[in-house]
């Protein structure tokens, strides 16, 4: 009987901490200042997928990495690339980022893989760090600054137009 009355409030306690983060981002866009809560939100996201990412590596693989966001990186900067040269088509974009990022990936993989201990630690920071510094010394593409691009992805039909805040958000 003790038992159960120790822990009752925390399953009610880790209920509603459940049903706050479900509510949260559906009801972020309609919030008076919903455009700053909705890239709050998003950003929240994106780092939950990343650490989600190190769970899996760290919590399933066992095996301590500093390159994983690496592939999050390559995606993203094969976007705006894409964007710079005037490629919007999410149907091109998509594919091809996820293309660059499993052939980098099954690289470095095939190298790291064959480390073990600290060494498998050191080599994932270094090829991080080499992605980083190539990254930022392409001075077309905005270099260290960063790369603007005007248009965000286009699918072609108006099912789903990334152009508004709230589908964006949502996707």
């Amino acid at each position: 009987m003790l038992l159960d009355m120790t822990k009752k409030p925390v399953v009610i306690f880790n209920l509603g901490l459940l049903l706050l983060c479900l509510i949260t981002p559906l009801l972020s866009p309609y919030l008076d200042g919903g455009e700053f809560y909705m890239s709050v939100m998003a950003r929240i996201m994106i780092w939950a997928i990343a650490a989600i990412s190190l769970n899996l590596i760290m919590g399933y693989g066992g095996m301590i990495s500093f390159g994983h966001a690496v592939y999050i990186g390559i995606g993203g900067y094969v976007i705006g690339v894409c964007s710079y040269h005037g490629i919007e088509s999410a149907y091109i974009q998509w594919p091809l980022a996820l293309a660059l990022s499993a052939l980098v990936s099954l690289i470095f993989g095939a190298i790291c893989l064959r480390t073990k201990g600290v060494y498998f630690i050191m080599i994932t920071l270094a090829f991080a760090q080499m992605i980083y510094y190539l990254s930022i010394s392409i001075e077309k593409y905005g270099s260290d600054d960063g790369l603007s691009i005007d248009a965000r992805s286009d699918f072609g039909f108006s099912l789903l137009d990334l152009n508004d805040n709230n589908t964006l958000y949502y996707l």
